[in-house]
């Protein structure tokens, strides 16, 4: 493989990591009136699925990041995507509230760790010069997860299950 060629294939790979992150957080929004239904939970407290999830990614990346500079990008990165697969595959299997409110705020923790090791690895990795382009291209993924990610995801869970979009989060991470 050719230098180019490993770089555009490390691009797109932290693109497919952001997006899926992104994908996450967001696809809550159109599922809230179905999980309120199923679970009989007021929009207040389905609100805190988010809060929980941004409070926990904010502290991982405050935490964690400082670690991925000591230890390697490369290792939080696949932690955190070990992690979040595993913690989708158990909100997939989640009973009540209670428990998705809790692997949703573990999932932030994946996620703030993806999202700073990745733009810290474009930092570590990619020469001065390119860094503001590969970066443009990679944060991209935030406005795709939402244009295609977040409709794809809300789609598929109207015709299977809102649960099935977490079993197939899990499968791509």
């Amino acid at each position: 493989m050719s230098q180019d060629q490993r770089q555009t294939a490390i691009i797109a790979t932290l693109f497919g990591v952001l997006f899926l992150a992104t994908v996450d957080n967001q696809l809550l929004i159109p599922l809230l009136p179905t999980l309120g239904r199923e679970f009989g939970v007021s929009v207040q407290n389905l609100g805190w699925l988010l809060s929980s999830y941004a409070l926990v990614a904010a502290l991982s990346s405050l935490f964690l990041g400082p670690l991925s500079d000591r230890f390697g990008r490369v290792i939080f990165l696949r932690l955190g995507l070990v992690f979040f697969c595993f913690i989708a595959l158990s909100t997939y299997f989640s009973q009540g509230y209670s428990q998705l409110f809790w692997f949703r705020a573990m999932t932030g923790l994946a996620a703030g760790v993806l999202s700073t090791c990745t733009a810290s690895f474009v930092g570590d990795f990619f020469p001065y010069e390119r860094r503001g382009r590969i970066m443009g291209v990679i944060l991209s993924s935030y406005f795709a997860a939402l244009i295609l990610g977040v409709p794809l995801a809300a789609w598929a869970a109207q015709i299977w299950n809102w649960k099935g979009i977490f079993l197939a989060s899990s499968l791509l991470a």
